[in-house]
């Protein structure tokens, strides 16, 4: 019986000869990547790698936007924010980063709204505040935390069951 079910997930997966990476990892060399070709450290033969973690916080908060020339009336969310990491290499702790500092952060990048009406926090007593924005926003924030040789891959955000809004940078020091 396995002890935990991520074990049951992990059957075939034992091929370090091959690497199959998501797509947003294809053409990585094109943006100025390097996916290592390197021996396993348990002797596992050769293996390309790229890690990734993923962390996500939720917050309750409220907006009003205008949608079609519209304003819509003032109105709450408990909103969901996730960001993605990737990079090449492991530090001394074989960590991309520790899921902790990451989750901190994220969580410092949303505090200023949480339980409040975001219309009136910077930045978006100035900007329409839309889940898009506040990716964007956080993604700006937790760029200062991203290790070197590594890359936030997206941040987003999700405001209700099934509609998740992503920001993705396009620029590779980002």
């Amino acid at each position: 019986m396995p002890r935990a079910p991520e074990i049951e997930s992990m059957r075939g997966a034992s091929d370090w000869g091959t690497a199959v990476l998501p797509d947003h990892f294809k053409g990585a060399g094109q943006r100025g990547w390097s996916i290592e070709n390197r021996s396993h450290p348990a002797g596992l033969g050769s293996i390309a790698s790229m890690f990734e973690i993923e962390v996500n916080h939720q917050f309750s908060a409220a907006h009003q936007v205008s949608v079609g020339g519209v304003m819509e009336e003032l109105h709450g969310h408990d909103w969901r924010v996730t960001a993605v990491l990737a990079g090449p290499r492991l530090d001394g702790e074989d960590l991309l980063l520790d899921f902790h500092a990451l989750e901190s952060s994220l969580k410092a990048a949303v505090e200023p709204f949480s339980g409040r009406t975001m219309n009136g926090v910077p930045p978006f007593d100035r900007v329409h505040p839309t889940a898009e924005r506040l990716a964007e926003h956080v993604g700006s924030v937790l760029g200062s935390v991203v290790p070197e040789g590594s890359r936030l891959v997206s941040v987003s955000v999700q405001e209700a069951p099934g509609c998740i809004a992503r920001w993705i940078p396009t620029d590779p020091g980002s």
